[in-house]
């Protein structure tokens, strides 16, 4: 690592870590507030007071509350569970304060982990996404698919095969949303070498016949099972999002796009143009059949597509600048209108 990399490496940290100290100290809303912030908090405290073994997964997910059905579901299960686990930590401390900081963490680590760190760039972007509307619901308001994303970045980036896949299905098995952006992470390491053919096929037949057996087993077991997943999900998602709204989450992936590829002097990587179009057809694909959940895939492709950029090797300090301001723009934004700020900060 150069002195370079090392001194934007520790800035970054340490703007980091009082960012998320920041975050954690935050006031804590009611569980019926617009953020989920409450919630958490609540169903945090009621996990630590049960048994590893025992059923606390159940209260991290009010989906499951509303439809007890759904506690024999093993999609929801090993995903509640894998989140329950590794958050199991923060209940030595009996502290709320310290299970935040550590939900909030994921994100900044996996940035000061993963991130090229060779230019400046590379810190103005990635405190840009901080500072963004994602990096917000990321840390304080979808903490199970930030840290899903935080497990994606490292299958992204590392280079041994079986790190790069256990790291992916992790991320996969932590947030659904994760299965939708699986391809684009094999096909990155396809393209670079990172993974053969052989070796693409030899993990997709598992997981691929594992992902198979829970599909049938969560929405084709019963007409009963499928109602109550159907009904789970309208619940979650009962307001259908405004045209305004889906362009707002979705505007920032094309504006760092457009900024990265006008700068004529720092051409874009093939990384970056591949995750682009992967994420446009996606949300395409995801507002033509169900617009309710594309806001979620917003947030990843815009972090992937942020992330790309600090991976570039020739991201210069120019668009750096450009995409951090577009990002805390959009956040400035976001936080005048938005129910979930509002109640996040005012209870």
């Amino acid at each position: 690592m150069s002195s370079r990399a090392y001194t934007l490496r520790l800035v970054f940290g340490a703007a980091a870590t009082l960012f998320t100290l920041a975050l954690s100290l935050r006031p804590i809303p009611s569980v019926t507030a617009s953020n989920d912030t409450g919630r958490y908090v609540g169903n945090q405290r009621q996990a630590c007071a049960l048994p590893m073994s025992g059923d606390s997964w159940i209260t991290h997910d009010s989906s499951v509350v509303l439809n007890p059905s759904l506690i024999a579901d093993p999609t929801v299960s090993f995903s509640l569970r894998a989140f329950d686990w590794i958050m199991r930590p923060t209940c030595l401390g009996n502290e709320p304060r310290i299970f935040l900081f550590c939900a909030a963490l994921p994100l900044p680590l996996s940035l000061l982990l993963f991130a090229g760190w060779e230019r400046e760039g590379t810190l103005l972007v990635a405190g840009g996404l901080l500072a963004s509307t994602v990096g917000f619901e990321f840390m304080t308001n979808a903490l199970r698919q930030g840290m899903g994303f935080a497990f994606f970045l490292a299958g992204l980036t590392l280079e041994r095969r079986i790190y790069k896949v256990s790291a992916i299905a992790i991320a996969m098995l932590i947030h659904d949303s994760n299965w939708f952006f699986a391809p684009l992470a094999v096909l990155i390491a396809y393209r670079s070498g990172a993974l053969s053919r052989r070796t693409i096929l030899r993990w997709s037949i598992p997981v691929l016949a594992l992902g198979g057996a829970l599909l049938s087993i969560r929405f084709l077991g019963s007409s009963d099972e499928a109602y109550g997943a159907l009904m789970t999900y309208l619940e979650a998602y009962s307001e259908k999002p405004s045209v305004w709204f889906l362009i707002f989450m979705v505007l920032p992936l094309f504006v760092i796009y457009v900024i990265r590829y006008s700068d004529r002097r720092a051409e874009q990587s093939k990384e970056e143009q591949t995750s682009f179009w992967y994420s446009t057809i996606l949300l395409i694909l995801s507002i033509v059949v169900f617009p309710y959940i594309t806001y979620r895939f917003a947030m990843e492709a815009i972090a992937i597509q942020a992330f790309m950029a600090t991976r570039a090797p020739n991201l210069s300090l120019r668009s750096g600048v450009s995409i951090a301001g577009a990002l805390t723009i959009n956040f400035v934004i976001y936080a005048l209108f938005s129910k979930s700020v509002i109640s996040l900060f005012y209870g």
